[in-house]
């Protein structure tokens, strides 16, 4: 039996093309952790009893994780971090970067966000908080949904 000594971090990895990559890592690599971190915690500890149930030798978990929340992301980096320095984890060896973000097309909804890119013409025209892109940007809250990216 091959001792588990790495660790594999999967973001959406609880659905789709995120839980079949665990399920390939885990059936077929032994000597994977896989963490599972998604913001939906229920799916993901589904997704982790049937990954354990799936006949692979290898270990995993489930963290919560929003990437929609830049806060959020530092608590869980911040976590992930500890736990790896702590020998809790085995080394970070994988990063999947499966999750994908769908952004709402009300302005009104990045307003408290913590860092918002205000993109034209496929070029960053502003970047800051919601009142400094209105600042720098007087008709940023009329334009279309897909000019916008932020983060929560």
């Amino acid at each position: 039996m091959n001792p588990i000594d790495r660790t594999a971090v999967i973001t959406g990895g609880n659905s789709g093309l995120g839980l079949e990559c665990a399920r390939a890592l885990l059936q077929q690599q032994p000597a994977w952790h896989v963490v599972i971190a998604s913001r939906n915690r229920e799916r993901s500890e589904a997704a982790v009893a049937d990954l354990r149930g799936s006949g692979g030798t290898g270990t995993v978990d489930a963290r919560a994780l929003d990437l929609g929340s830049l806060a959020d992301v530092r608590r869980f980096a911040d976590t992930l971090l500890a736990d790896l320095r702590g020998a809790a984890l085995p080394p970070l060896r994988a990063l999947v970067c499966n999750a994908g973000l769908q952004f709402t097309h009300r302005t009104a909804s990045v307003r408290h966000c913590d860092q918002i890119v205000y993109l034209e013409d496929g070029r960053v025209r502003s970047a800051g908080t919601f009142d400094e892109i209105k600042a720098a940007v007087p008709e940023f809250d009329e334009q279309l949904p897909a000019k916008l990216a932020f983060g929560r």
